[in-house]
């Protein structure tokens, strides 16, 4: 049975309270702040229901008092004459609601048991929220909610430094307020989409406007949702929980989709592209070189004897060769270039944008990277060698077929001439390297 704790100096409206509540709650009653402090402090309860005076001072003493230890529970304010107290000074001491004494009956069971749902339900713990508002008091009342989500959050009163943060800092929500005069929502939320390492995180406007016209423009320049001023605690945390879940439903789509794009793109032994994707490549660097002439060259290796290696050592040897060889690839050629696995223990390598006079110094990098690895096995250290097969791309080439083939071509003159070497054909001209 959830727990309420109801303090209020009068004994009329706690036994009211609890005649009323009795029978779906279990129910605690004290008169003072000190009682009610005291307690929290060892025991927690799901709701704390509060009249606006206690016997030692006010509601809004018992807020910043449950703060400074602490303490964060819902709190529903009741008093007799709602008017006399500020709703923005009760959400600012982190009130939850206020209700009126006299209009309390029994349909307070059902508020209550959204308001324990609603709270049962903002364990941020692994989110991080950035609030930005050149408010002071508006900054206190978002810190307020933001402890109640236990989230990690940052406050800035200036945007700028907000700014220099990114694009290390990643928040999941920033809450912004659209008009600061150092530098307005609409221009910071402009920059965080600038950065795609933040296009999930999700952007809360706040705004006193109600003018459709700048709620279009706020969404239409990335805004994820808007919240109007003054708001309540509840509508606060319940766009902080909405946004959250998109935010990680978004992500969770990101990593789906990486997933597929890696599994159809990828060989699974290697981590390399596959066949299909490699080819699609080239056929895209084609069509640049046709249009911005833009150069590239093919490569195409194969590790010298591989079957000799299988057949010594086995095939789970041949494979920890084929992805030794993999990262060789990697931390030799530049992040640019496009890596795959062919077929076998063949590999093809697009090298885009590289000056002609710039590849046997690359091929001759990677034969002599190969020579000097080893590879430790029980008592052997096993090394190997590769063949390189290299063409420039020209304009006598139509196809993706044509530079493939010139490429094997040249890779079987490397074989038939001892292996352990390349041949790069380059605007017509063979070159040995060894």
């Amino acid at each position: 049975m959830k727990k309420i704790l109801i303090a209020d100096a009068s004994k009329v409206s706690r036994i009211l309270l609890e005649n009323i509540l009795s029978d779906h709650f279990e129910i605690i009653q004290f008169s003072s702040i000190a009682e009610t402090i005291n307690y929290l402090k060892n025991n927690s309860v799901d709701l704390l229901i509060c009249g606006f005076e206690l016997t030692d001072g006010n509601a809004f003493k018992l807020a910043e008092l449950l703060k400074v230890n602490d303490i964060f529970i819902p709190i529903l304010l009741i008093t007799s004459d709602p008017k006399t107290i500020s709703k923005y000074d009760a959400y600012t001491f982190g009130i939850f609601d206020i209700l009126e004494r006299d209009k309390i009956d029994e349909s307070i069971i059902e508020d209550i048991n959204e308001i324990i749902e609603l709270y049962s339900n903002i364990d941020l713990s692994n989110s991080f929220i950035v609030a930005i508002d050149d408010s002071k008091t508006q900054l206190y009342f978002i810190e307020n909610v933001l402890k109640q989500t236990k989230s990690k959050y940052i406050l800035f009163e200036n945007p700028r430094e907000f700014i220099e943060t990114l694009p290390h800092s990643k928040p999941d929500i920033c809450i912004l307020d659209v008009y600061m005069d150092e530098l307005d929502g609409i221009e910071v939320t402009k920059i965080i989409r600038k950065y795609k390492e933040l296009k999930n995180t999700r952007i809360i406007i706040q705004t006193s406007a109600r003018e459709n016209s700048l709620l279009r423009t706020l969404m239409i320049i990335g805004a994820d949702d808007y919240i109007i001023k003054p708001y309540s605690t509840e509508e606060l945390l319940l766009k902080i929980i909405n946004n959250i879940k998109v935010k990680k439903i978004n992500d969770e789509l990101d990593k789906i989709n990486k997933e597929l794009f890696e599994k159809a793109t990828t060989d699974p032994l290697t981590g390399l592209y596959n066949r299909r994707f490699i080819i699609e490549q080239l056929n895209i660097l084609i069509s640049n070189y046709k249009r911005y002439l833009v150069p590239f060259a093919v490569m195409i290796l194969d590790i010298d004897h591989f079957k000799r290696i299988n057949d010594t050592y086995g095939h789970d040897i041949g494979d920890e060769i084929l992805i030794n060889l993999s990262k060789i690839l990697k931390e030799t050629l530049r992040k640019t270039d496009i890596i795959g696995r062919f077929g076998g223990e063949e590999f093809l390598c697009l090298i885009p944008n590289t000056p002609s006079e710039n590849l046997p110094i690359i091929i001759s990098k990677l034969l002599n990277n190969i020579r000097k690895f080893k590879y430790k096995y029980e008592e052997d250290e096993i090394t190997f060698t590769i063949s390189i097969g290299c063409c420039n791309f020209t304009k006598k080439y139509k196809t993706d077929n044509e530079i493939i083939k010139c490429a094997d071509d040249m890779l079987y003159k490397a074989k038939n001439n001892g292996r352990n070497q390349a041949f790069l054909l380059l605007d017509g001209s063979e070159l040995n390297i060894k």
